[in-house]
């Protein structure tokens, strides 16, 4: 089975090179030509968590198009560590080409989305509806320095679906493949979880990342800076209360305090992380704040409910992307 990561950011170096400790038949699929050159020259530096570092020399880098990935064979895990903002109909139209060669037998092709907040699976729904679909969730915490440099700034578990997660009439059996996967990905130390009921963790991440990401970005410090401030821990907690309420009545398990602990606990053991949002904004990027908190703003308006801390978020980060 090959492992093949599209996206060389933060999440899919860190992914490449902690899968590249346990197994050589790695892929990972760059934007560019460069990158792709630097890694294959370099190797992945991969700063560790507990302050050592690696170079991991056995993953290999390619640029990504059709007319490459139509070159390798056999049972593929494709693992989209993109951003959902990356999610151009560039990227869509070449999914959609993998998923024309994919009634080969020879080309077996698994896809496992990892992006953040909510509106992906639809997209990919309907840009490859022959391709069996999983969904994954992370609370790892990485950064990526330069194009082949990645800091591990936090540990973090894993959830990803046991079951395809496309339309009943179009799914197929690949449990096989999602535990083949998670028994390679724990071999390499990392915590994975198999689940038949992802909303709930999707909902998880969604309400950690609508709380610590657009603060981090407004204020402009690390996740572990960010509740430290009397002032920024109010904020924090009022986003909490708005968010978990509305989290709460689309299917998120547990309580308040729950969550708010939880949020916390992202923020100490992620200290150090500077969040996926504000490093869009330090770079004049566009983030993932639609696809985010405008994500909750959607779900609240479908249950009848006003969300204006989450609209505030919105147009104050919307704002410092002009």
């Amino acid at each position: 089975m090959a492992i093949e990561i599209i996206g060389a950011g933060a999440i899919g170096m860190l992914m490449a090179s902690r899968i590249a400790d346990v197994d050589n038949n790695i892929i990972l699929w760059t934007r560019s030509y460069e990158q792709a050159e630097q890694i294959n020259h370099n190797g992945i530096h991969r700063l560790n968590s507990d302050g050592t570092s690696s170079w991991i020399s056995k993953v290999k880098a390619e640029q990504l198009s059709f007319e490459a990935w139509k070159k390798h064979e056999g049972e593929r895990q494709l693992l989209l560590c993109v951003k959902q903002t990356h999610l151009t109909d560039e990227l869509l139209s070449m999914l959609q080409q993998m998923q024309t060669s994919n009634g080969s037998s020879s080309k077996a092709v698994t896809l496992i989305a990892f992006q953040n907040g909510s509106g992906h699976m639809e997209l990919l729904h309907q840009a490859i509806p022959n391709i069996p679909l999983h969904i994954a969730v992370t609370s790892e915490g990485a950064r990526r320095l330069d194009g082949h440099t990645v800091q591990h700034t936090g540990i973090g578990d894993i959830w990803m679906s046991s079951n395809d997660e496309r339309p009943l009439s179009l799914q197929t059996d690949s449990s096989g493949g999602q535990k083949k996967l998670a028994k390679l990905l724990r071999k390499a130390g990392i915590t994975v979880n198999l689940s038949n009921q992802m909303n709930s963790w999707v909902y998880r991440k969604l309400m950690v990342n609508a709380v610590i990401n657009p603060l981090t970005a407004i204020f402009d410090v690390s996740n572990g800076e960010l509740p430290k401030h009397p002032g920024r821990l109010e904020l924090m907690k009022a986003l909490h209360q708005e968010t978990c309420g509305i989290l709460i009545d689309c299917g998120l398990k547990g309580t308040y305090n729950d969550w708010w602990q939880t949020v916390l606990q992202v923020c100490e053991q992620t200290s150090d992380n500077i969040s996926s949002m504000l490093s869009d904004i330090r770079a004049g990027r566009r983030s993932e704040i639609e696809a985010i908190n405008g994500a909750v703003l959607r779900l609240a308006q479908q249950s009848d409910k006003k969300a204006p801390l989450n609209r505030a978020m919105l147009e104050l980060v919307q704002a410092l992307q002009k």
